[in-house]
This record gives C-alpha cells, structure tokens and sequence, in this order.
C-alpha cells in the first residue's frame, strides 16, 4: 500500500485537515483533522463531509513529516516542494524524490499560556527544528520502501503499508509520525499519510556503455541510532549501536530490447564506527586525547552490534575492514578492536586491519587493490542480489547477497569514502560483464562519461556524509572524483580540515541538539534522565536546559585579547612611519596574540568548546552517574 502522493492541507484557526489529491478515482478518500484548541487527532471517512467554508487558507503539500510535540504542544511539519531525483527501476512507478523546502505549523493557536522563558525556550527549541529541516539529504518514495535495500524490498508484499515495510533503522522521522502510528492501529485509513523519510545521499543517472543503455543508482541511508556529530558521537552505545553507520547500495539496471525485462543487480555495504566503547572529549585542542572505556557490558555489546549484522544482512560472512593507524594514538583502539573480535571467535566474522596511511602514503591510492585482493573470497562468498522484474508480475530473485562488508576508519567518512568507492567499482565491473554490457574480460574505460558519472556520484556521497557528521566536505575526494591524489586536493583537505576544527569544537553543541530534538533524544515535556542543564554549576537549574550562559570567563578572555590585539595594530599603523617597523610591530603582535590565544585554550580549552545542552555527551552522562572508566589513552 503506497503513502499519498499529494495532499491538500485546509488551516483554519480552529483545526487543520488534511485531505489526499486522488486523480482519476471514484472513491472518496479520508481526511485526517487536527484540533487545535485540543490537539486532537481524528480521521474523518471518506464518506462523511466537512464544510470548508471556514478555512482560512489552502495549502497543497507533498507530505508529511509529522508531529513535534514542544512545550505550547505539538507543531505540524509538512513538505511544501520537492524535487525529483529520478525513477528507480524503468517501467516503474517508483519515483523519489528530494525533499526541498518545509513548513512547521503550530498545532496550539498562541503561546500566551507560557512563561516568558518558556517562550523563549520554544523560540531556541523551533530555531533548532528549522534548522534540521533546512539541511537538506531528506529523501522519500511514496510507491517504494526507500529505508530498505532493494533485497529486503522484494521479499516484502507490496500490500503492506509503506510505513509497516519500513527498516525502523533509517526511517529518518519515525519519532515525528509516533502519534500517526499509534493511531493507525485501530484506524486503517492512516496507513497513506504515514511517509517514511530517509536521511543520506540518492542519485540516479543513465549511462551507456558499449552503445548499451543502463541506469546507475546510489543510496545512502545514516542510521537513527546514535546521531551526533564528529566529537560528540563515537564508538557504541549500551544498545549495540555505534556512531556514523550508514547503509549504502549501488543499484543497476539493465533492460534488454527483446525481453522488456529489467534486470537488477545490487550490493550493499556498511559504515560505522569502531564498536567498542570509546571517547574523545572534545577540549579546543586539534585532536583531543582518545580514551577507551571499560563497561561490565563491553564484550555483550560488542557481540550484539556484530550479530545484528548477521541477522540483518546474512550469516554467510561479515568483514571488518579497519582503516586506522596501527601507530600513534590509533594504535591502542586497534589493539582493542582485534582483542575483541578474538574473545568473540565466531568462524564468521573476518577481522582486516588495513593501515590506510601507511599503504596509501605519498599519495599511492592504487594499493587499494592489495586490500580488494585480500577480501576477494569473501565477496564472492557474499554475492549480490540478481533479478528480473517483469511489466507485471512477480519479481524472479536468481541470487541474493548474504553477507557484509563493514568498513570503518576513525571517522568513517575519508578514508572510508576511498574504500568502499574502490569496493564499488570492483563490485560493479563484475556486475556489467554479468549482465553483458560489458564483455568477460573487459573493464570500464577511465576516459568513459560513465567513469566521470560514477566517480562523482561517489564524491558527492562522501560530501553528504561528511557534512552530516563532521560539518565539513569529505578529504581525500580529489582520488574519488578523478582517480589521483593531487596536491590542489592535499590543500583543499587542509582547508576543511581547520573549518572542521572550528566547527567541531565551536559550533556542533546546538548542531547536536537539532539531531536530538528531531530523532525523540530530547523531549520537552519528557526530559531525559541527566540533563545537560547545571553542569558546572553545582547542578542548579530553573528547568530550562538555556539556563547556563553560553559565553563564561575563557570566552570573555579570548574577546579581550582580541580587542587588545586590535587596538595595538591600530596604535602600529597610526603612529608607525616606516614599513619595515611596521611589519615587526604586527609579527610581534600576532606572536604575542599566539602566545596568550594558546594559554588560555590550554588552561580553559573545555570551557570554550560548545557543548550540547539537550542531552548530555556520554562521557558527561557517564561522570554524573559514575559510569565507566578510561582503560587507554595516548
């Protein structure tokens, strides 16, 4: 059963109802009314009517994104545009699209009935609602459960519901649809409005290679599970759930003239953070101190993350790539890691650490093959989905993939990105000569417009993951896009490298805090367990989590040296005659300013970072409630 593709929504400043646009259809659809001196939800029959005379504005809208329920009460989100970004199988109906721009709509008519600091509460929680709306990498089908691979998809009747199919792991806005969910239970008539949304990258393009035409399509899909950015979610939690995982699937079809069939081919890989758990407090410095924690349930949790893979994605085999240093302060993380896959012993599971940067160095990306090499056996062992999907009819399955390839670095987002680009051609090149459109001994040409598609295609995958996390592009994308590492490439990472310094210590608390209120982390009404409020301050609070100022004494500090900086640079130019003088004076300036910047971010560096206020980071979490404690650092 497929959600609504374009509905109508009726304000009015006594309800909200929202109503299908059915083309071509006899029937009469329900309608779907929200009070809103009550907040009440119903659904009125298709057969029963509702004068719409006293509606003050008329709305048509691509979906819903749900109900976010904040202290004046809930707030409805819709889409207002979206934007098509291609058809998944030809001869289909299986469109997708982006979702462009969103309106939250307050449920309740005014906000008088709270205080002048709850308002001002409501006013940061809207602002960080907004702000995930506005990021962008939202997706949606209303035909085709996009949250899920396309193996998963097939071996589900299409008469479910859209939202029932859907995998709970990447059904991005699951917590905003809980009320339309739970109604839906008892109220059938729900199961159109409910659009599972994903969050992540998907591109879709035509190529055509040996004057054969063929469609290349990649999906990402960032879990829901334990969503944070860079600093402030790494390693596991007490769930099995690990940071940064992502689901990506590259999808090719293939329709030969004579058969009108399509044939598909598809493999997926994962992403994620090293399962153990472990932390990195984040302090002004450029690379804060790793430390491992021990957990009386470190070696359970580590076993369920790896046995939810296998039931998940097949009990044929699991590799898992680690790409981090085997020196330096990666080195005890990968001790670690390799313990851990040791005491777990399962016959199944293939543990390689690849030492990206020491393989890779002086830019020699083409030793990735001695990795591919490595894990040939085990992607054949694994395979990949084969079908033939007929204009009408049941879908005929020749071979489904049973097993993984799990790849991670210290952020799962540069190195990995090269990785699993590099684990995707190979895939793919072994799936064209499958399906004929390349010859059994032929690969594709590095001059071709189809190397250029799929080497972007990727790049700009590594972009979106990258900024979801770290705020920031992805490094190392010059090898994606063109096959080299270049020194332009080199400088540009430098670049991002200092924005995601800046971001990651300065900016990502209230970046944090928009995941959280977005995903349910965070409910205003229903607050969690530690709050982020009063630390520092002897735990006192009036019940706001905005209560303790975001500037302190080392931010006041750092302003003060830049005034004193800026007003000696004018006291040089003003009074200063000669230029050599002059330049002396500015480097004795900006050394000294240096000087004074370094101290305080040595002495006061964790008061300077932003920290998220909603809910607390992990290893604050864990210090409140004498949770864990560090085992390792550098």
């Amino acid at each position: 059963m497929a959600a609504y593709n374009r509905l109508r929504l009726y304000v009015s400043n006594d309800a909200y109802t929202i109503e299908p646009i059915v083309f071509n259809s006899l029937e009469a659809s329900p309608r779907v009314l929200i009070r809103r001196d009550t907040g009440e939800i119903s659904v009125i029959a298709p057969n029963e009517s509702v004068p719409l005379s006293f509606y003050e504005q008329t709305l048509e809208i691509d979906g819903v994104l749900g109900l976010v329920p904040l202290l004046a009460g809930d707030y409805l989100v819709v889409i207002t545009r979206k934007r098509r970004v291609g058809r998944l199988f030809p001869d289909s109906d299986h469109d997708v699209y982006a979702v462009e721009e969103t309106k939250i709509l307050p449920v309740a008519r005014s906000v008088w009935s709270l205080s002048e600091a709850q308002r001002k509460d409501e006013d940061a929680y809207l602002s960080l609602l907004e702000r995930m709306c506005q990021q962008g990498h939202m997706y949606f089908s209303t035909t085709w459960d996009l949250t899920s691979r396309t193996q998963a998809n097939l071996q589900q009747p299409l008469s479910t519901p859209l939202w029932q199919r859907a995998d709970r792991r990447f059904f991005w806005n699951h917590y905003l649809q809980s009320k339309l969910i739970a109604m839906s239970q008892s109220t059938p008539h729900l199961h159109g409005f409910i659009l599972p949304v994903i969050c992540g990258y998907v591109k879709i393009a035509t190529a055509s290679i040996n004057h054969k035409m063929f469609q290349y399509a990649l999906i990402t899909r960032k879990s829901v599970h334990r969503v944070g950015t860079r600093y402030h979610s790494r390693g596991i939690d007490d769930q099995g759930h690990v940071a940064n995982y992502a689901e990506t699937e590259q999808l090719v079809c293939y329709q030969v003239p004579v058969d009108m069939l399509t044939h598909v081919r598809s493999f997926v890989q994962i992403r994620g953070s090293i399962p153990l758990f472990w932390r990195q407090k984040v302090n002004s410095k450029y690379t804060p101190v790793l430390e491992l924690v021990e957990k009386p349930n470190s070696d359970a949790v580590f076993a369920s993350h790896v046995n939810d893979q296998f039931h998940t994605y097949g009990t044929t085999g699991q590799v898992m790539v680690n790409l981090i240093n085997k020196k330096g302060y990666e080195l005890p993380l990968g001790r670690e890691f390799q313990a851990k896959v040791n005491q777990l012993a399962d016959p199944r599971l293939k543990y390689v650490h690849f030492d990206f940067h020491e393989e890779c160095k002086k830019m020699r990306y083409d030793r990735i093959a001695l990795l591919v090499n490595q894990i040939q056996p085990d992607l054949d062992a694994h395979g990949a989905l084969a079908c033939t999907l007929p204009r009408a009819g049941t879908p005929h399955i020749a071979a489904t993939q049973s097993g993984v390839v799990r790849t991670n670095c210290i952020d799962c987002l540069d190195r990995t990105n090269v990785v699993q680009s590099v684990l995707a051609k190979h895939v793919l090149v072994a799936q064209l000569r499958d399906l004929g459109v390349l010859a059994p001994a032929e690969t594709i040409d590095p001059a071709s417009d189809f190397e250029r598609t799929f080497k972007n295609m990727w790049a700009d995958n590594a972009d979106v993951v990258s900024v979801l996390y770290s705020g920031t592009g992805a490094l190392k994308t010059d090898y994606t896009r063109t096959g080299q590492r270049t020194k332009r490439g080199a400088l540009n990472d430098g670049w991002n490298s200092v924005v995601r310094y800046v971001k990651n210590n300065f900016l990502d608390g209230s970046r944090q805090d928009a995941y959280d209120l977005f995903l349910g982390n965070y409910r205003p009404a229903n607050q969690p367990l530690v709050a982020a409020r009063g630390f520092g301050s002897g735990g006192k609070s009036s019940g706001s989590p905005y209560d303790a100022p975001r500037f302190n004494q080392a931010h006041t500090l750092v302003l003060s040296i830049v005034l004193l900086a800026a007003f000696a640079l004018t006291l040089a130019l003003l009074l200063t005659r000669e230029f050599g003088d002059l330049v002396r004076y500015q480097l004795a300036i900006a050394f000294l300013v240096a000087v004074a910047l370094s101290y305080v971010m040595t002495k006061f560096g964790t008061q300077l970072v932003d920290l998220p206020r909603l809910v607390p980071v992990d290893y604050v979490r864990d210090r409140e409630m004498g949770l864990g404690s560090p085992i390792k650092q550098r």
